[in-house]
């Protein structure tokens, strides 16, 4: 077996790879899929809520997330045993690492655009998460700050599902319900969901493009890849909001404002609120309300 510094070295390399393959393919292929791997692995269980974190393009030197990448590489080389395939315990237990890393690189990042405190941008923003909410997914809250964002939405059905049924998984691990045919045989239908990777292009797409008529500028507002984790059950979700609401006051930014806009979509979550293991439908019978919170300026 090789040494633990020599798999590190490998891993590393293969970050480097990643890297590359990343910005050569960022947007090759945006429709559903319920697993892939970009520069970070991505999972859209279906019917999944998720946890969604992107930054502003040039917030973090590429020196810097060469860094980060090599270090998520360390704890893979340390922790896995080469050769064997990543459990999905494994790729939480890296990603949370590899957030934690990052987000506090983001809060200390000295340098670099801080495009979102401008309160213009900013608007524009939470009118680009707006727009499709309710259509394409359901916007339970969101963060902006000076040089990212924090969300947590729902993507939806591409189709509306009958009240009248529930919802189950086939052998393949498609999402959808069992109907009658006309002779009285179950049919499985599977229910499609929008693609999460289309929904944030599409969100940082229209912002993008009216914040750089603000800006006067050309290029890219983004970063194209964003971080993704799917929620697992209520009390996780809670914690979600909880840490994207509170989010400026762990930046350090507290009540000095620093441009953080923050929103919260969901303020009390319905007892007919539905869960499992891997997917979590909220009914339309949660109570919905809206509160915004506009940090005072220093």
């Amino acid at each position: 077996m090789a040494s633990c510094a020599t798999k590190a070295g490998r891993y590393c390399k293969q970050a480097q790879d990643a890297i590359l393959r990343h910005k050569k393919h960022a947007m090759h292929n945006l429709e559903f899929k319920g697993e892939y791997h970009r520069y970070l692995p991505h999972i859209q269980p279906p019917g999944a809520t998720f946890f969604i974190t992107t930054r502003v393009a040039g917030s973090l030197p590429e020196s810097v997330m060469l860094r980060l990448a090599q270090q998520a590489a360390r704890v893979k080389a340390k922790d896995g045993v080469e050769g064997a395939p990543d459990t999905e315990a494994d790729l939480h237990a890296r990603g949370r690492f590899w957030f934690r890393e990052y987000e506090r690189l983001l809060h200390e990042a000295k340098s670099g655009p801080r495009w979102l405190a401008d309160d213009r941008i900013a608007a524009i923003l939470a009118e680009a998460m707006h727009y499709r909410d309710r259509e394409h997914y359901q916007l339970d809250a969101f963060c902006i700050m000076p040089n990212h964002l924090h969300v947590v939405l729902m993507p939806l059905p591409q189709s509306e599902i009958p009240p009248d049924v529930s919802l189950c998984h086939d052998g393949e691990g498609n999402v959808g319900y069992i109907e009658l045919t006309p002779d009285g045989s179950p049919r499985f239908v599977k229910v499609e969901y929008y693609s999460l990777a289309k929904i944030t292009h599409r969100i940082k797409r229209r912002s993008a493009r009216e914040g750089n008529k603000v800006l006067n500028r050309r290029g890219e507002l983004w970063e194209h890849e964003s971080y993704d984790h799917y929620i697992r059950d209520h009390e996780e979700w809670q914690r979600t909001i909880d840490y994207v609401l509170n989010n400026p006051v762990k930046a350090g930014t507290g009540r000095n404002g620093n441009g953080a806009t923050c929103e919260t979509m969901w303020r009390k979550m319905a007892s007919c609120a539905r869960l499992s293991d891997h997917w979590h439908k909220m009914a339309s019978c949660a109570t919905r309300s809206s509160a915004r919170y506009h940090l005072a300026p220093p």
